[in-house]
């Protein structure tokens, strides 16, 4: 216990910021499941839409694995979420030995600044937050379609999807891989 409480709340140094590991793993696994939680959301509203549209029932099949890993990334970053909120609060419960409470003079004044700075630091976060759910979004659904049409791209150069003759197929999915990219927008803003 004694070894793991030592690695557990060794210090680690982001530019002026000092925390232990544990606060970092668990503040991480949190960012990813929020993320994570997401992704969910965007898939079951997806297939919600499809499922009220005519051709629902033909889209579904294919829709299912993407659901499928995206919940599963979900409950691993939960999962990771809860054993690194456990270890952090054990590790604590281990080192912690009573001490007369030291009461500040001015108690309502320190919880009020401290929600504020904490308010602030959420206002902050979502910026940063929705660029990078943005750019998970785009690497996992539009980019791996992009790459595998870019091979067939010179055959069809030049070609309009309303007079596209034998490159209408690929007009098709160049317009999904497009409607697809701007759900991803949509989504994040």
């Amino acid at each position: 216990m004694k070894v793991a409480s030592a690695v557990m709340s060794a210090p680690v140094h982001i530019g002026k910021l000092r925390c232990n590991v544990a606060v970092l793993m668990a503040a991480l696994s949190a960012c990813l499941t929020l993320l994570s939680y997401s992704g969910v959301r965007r898939e079951q509203m997806k297939s919600d839409q499809l499922a009220a549209s005519s051709q629902g029932f033909m889209m579904r099949d294919w829709e299912k694995p993407k659901l499928f890993y995206v919940e599963r990334n979900f409950w691993i970053s939960l999962l990771g979420l809860t054993l690194w909120m456990t270890a952090w609060r054990l590790e604590a419960t281990f080192r912690w030995r009573p001490r007369p409470p030291k009461v500040p003079m001015n108690l309502k004044v320190t919880r009020l600044l401290w929600i504020l700075v904490g308010f602030a630091a959420l206002l902050l976060a979502d910026l940063p937050l929705c660029r990078l759910n943005y750019q998970l979004q785009l690497s996992y659904y539009v980019t791996p379609e992009k790459e595998s049409l870019l091979s067939a791209a010179p055959a069809c150069a030049g070609v309009f999807e309303s007079n596209a003759g034998a490159c209408g197929s690929f007009c098709a999915q160049v317009r999904r891989v497009a409607e697809e990219r701007q759900n991803c927008v949509f989504f994040v803003s």
